[in-house]
């Protein structure tokens, strides 16, 4: 039984799935069954937004197969019609995750699934082995912050009028929250309940929100940091 490899985090490699599923379907055998797994791929991918390249899977999908959002529940559906596609071929396969690697890029991303992908896929295209190498790790931050940047946040950054701008430049100064409101108020200069009115148009706008009374936080992980490479931030 032939056994086919895919290394690196699930998430990521959703590719080599779909170059294996390519494979099983040329044989006669496996063609019904790789047909649906083809679909659930599409499923998942869609679910998951996933962005690998030139990636693409042109087939419908197969709604509620591997499409609920929910990641252990959808990989596992996805990874069975896989299996069964393999056991028609009369092949197998495995998943080879490297676990210093996937530890690595959880801490980065903070765990936000917007991010996993970005790296993820930045992470692929440093890559020209298998497995992946961690050294691939500070190439694929590099531009997985770069993306990030001058898309992802300064879209949110765009949307404040100046006024705002200075009051989540304020928070960042702080480090990474959540953060009091009276702190940042004293940042500004400001008494607490003049930048209240600001405080709830930012929040109206998505940009931050309050866990607890007196509290608030950025919505995304790691705008601080954005802040703090772009913007006056000491």
């Amino acid at each position: 039984m032939k056994l086919q490899k895919i290394e690196s985090s699930p998430i990521f490699s959703i590719r080599r799935v779909h170059q294996v599923l390519r494979k099983l379907s040329l044989l006669e055998t496996a063609r019904t069954a790789t047909h649906a797994a083809l679909r659930a791929l599409r499923s998942f991918a869609g679910a998951f937004k996933v962005r690998v390249g030139d990636f693409e899977v042109s087939v419908d999908s197969e709604p509620g197969v591997a499409d609920s959002g929910n990641l252990e529940h959808d990989l596992t559906e996805l990874f069975l019609e896989v299996g069964e596609a393999a056991r028609a071929a009369g092949r197998g396969w495995a998943l080879l995750i490297d676990e210093d690697l996937r530890a690595k890029i959880v801490t980065l991303t903070k765990e936000c699934p917007y991010f996993l992908q970005e790296w993820g896929y930045q992470v692929w295209s440093a890559s020209h082995d298998s497995p992946i190498a961690i050294s691939c790790i500070e190439i694929a931050e590099s531009e997985a912050l770069r993306r990030l940047d001058d898309g992802f946040f300064k879209v949110r950054i765009d949307r404040l009028t100046p006024k705002e701008k200075d009051y989540v430049i304020a928070m960042a100064r702080l480090g990474p929250g959540p953060y009091r409101s009276l702190d940042v108020a004293e940042v500004l200069g400001e008494k607490l309940t003049t930048p209240g009115p600001r405080c709830a148009q930012i929040i109206a706008k998505g940009m931050i929100y309050s866990p607890a009374h007196g509290d608030i936080a950025f919505t995304v992980p790691m705008f601080d940091a954005y802040l703090k490479r772009h913007w006056s931030v000491d």
